[in-house]
């Protein structure tokens, strides 16, 4: 009888009951979507079958800080920083400059003078703002300066029935939470990568212990 030899192993690339990728994370085999876990050979185990979940989760990898973020920890709560920085937004607001520069150049000063302040604001922004989140045991605060942008808002905790990320169309991810009447509301839009993302899930839900349960 022939012997089956396995040339190579990765990770998993999409959830195994819903096929999708977007609330899929292939280090922990975790979906927000369908609250599985692939583990090992086991087809999907569903956590919400499992009376404690601990177990599971302390077989995933730990998520480590982004060298962007700054997290800090007081009696008060937790404090989580980073810059809204994105070279590819900053090259794309900037080629929109110079597409405006040349509409002002054709004599549409209006319409090019009301697209350069738009767009010189959303530049700055991008540059120079820092989004600041701040968690304590009563809510969650999103603040983002020196230039508004329209994401300050407050959350509070004790609607929160879990947390979920989800990729945009635009290639960043948006943290959102489902509260306990199974609404779903966004905290922060715009996230500029996977990894921030998932760590500002992880810690808000460490702080506040909130538990990861389907939606």
């Amino acid at each position: 009888m022939a012997k089956l030899k396995i040339i190579s192993q990765s990770l998993p690339t999409r959830c195994e009951i819903c096929h999708q990728t977007d609330q899929f994370d292939a280090e922990t085999g975790y979906c927000s979507r369908c609250f599985v876990v692939i583990v090992g050979e086991n087809p999907s185990i569903n956590l919400s079958k499992i009376e404690s979940n601990e177990k599971i989760f302390t077989k995933t990898k730990k998520i480590s800080k982004p060298k962007e973020v700054t997290l800090e920890v007081n009696n008060n709560g937790i404090t989580i920083s980073y810059s809204t920085f994105d070279k590819d937004t900053v090259l794309g607001l900037s080629v929109f400059l110079l597409v405006i520069s040349a509409i002002i150049y054709f004599g549409f000063y209006w319409v090019g003078g009301v697209l350069a302040l738009m767009m010189g604001y959303a530049l700055l922004a991008t540059v120079l703002n820092t989004r600041v989140i701040k968690v304590d045991k009563d809510k969650i605060d999103v603040l983002e300066g020196p230039f508004p942008m329209g994401i300050n808002k407050e959350v509070k905790v004790n609607l929160i029935k879990h947390l979920f990320y989800k990729k945009n169309s635009l290639d960043d991810y948006q943290l959102q939470a489902v509260l306990i009447n199974n609404n779903v509301i966004e905290i922060l839009p715009n996230i500029i990568t996977k990894k921030i993302a998932k760590y500002l899930k992880s810690q808000i839900e460490k702080y506040l212990d909130i538990p990861e349960k389907p939606n």
